[in-house]
């Protein structure tokens, strides 16, 4: 994946460039190149490999969040059905 789209999905799961930074170990205004693709990093660079890390621990989280809110989905669809059907059987 590309380094700056990488960074970009950090950042819309909330990480800041400085926070990004801090993890890669290198500077904010590094962080701002790659994001507008004025500098790339070696595919093999500490800083790529921490930022493919960083992104595969962040996509890891949210598709935990997603599958916990589809949970709570279903739990409250079938609660609703049991209503429906409560309902269905007082009008009998």
């Amino acid at each position: 994946m590309d380094p700056n789209l990488m960074i970009k999905d950090l950042m819309t799961a909330g990480y800041t460039q400085q926070q990004i930074a801090r993890e890669l170990g290198v500077t904010q205004p590094y962080v701002s190149q790659v994001l507008n693709c004025k500098l790339a990093p070696a595919p093999a660079s500490y800083s790529q490999l921490r930022l493919r890390e960083m992104h595969h621990k962040a996509t890891r989280a949210a598709v935990k969040i997603l599958e916990q809110r589809e949970a709570e989905v279903r739990h409250l669809e079938a609660y609703v059905d049991a209503l429906k059907l409560q309902q269905a059987l007082k009008v009998l």
